[in-house]
């Protein structure tokens, strides 16, 4: 389902290699990768971390958010 954007809600639309990581209740740490490219935000429960793929690939973040070194 869509529902029409104002101006802010582009602060919160997630695109394809963003990583959205839950920061509070039982999934906390949690990290998902975001490969769609359909249109997304995320709520205020997540943190969005964009990377600068010149540096970080995102799926290495996110195999590293899967290894115990990370928990």
């Amino acid at each position: 389902k869509y529902v029409d954007s104002t101006g802010d809600a582009a602060a919160y639309a997630v695109q394809p290699g963003d990583l959205l990581v839950a920061r509070t209740g039982a999934t906390f740490g949690k990290t998902v990768l975001i490969t769609d490219v359909d249109p997304a935000v995320f709520a205020s429960f997540l943190i969005k971390i964009s990377v600068n793929e010149d540096v970080l690939l995102p799926s290495f973040y996110w195999h590293f958010a899967q290894s115990t070194e990370y928990w």
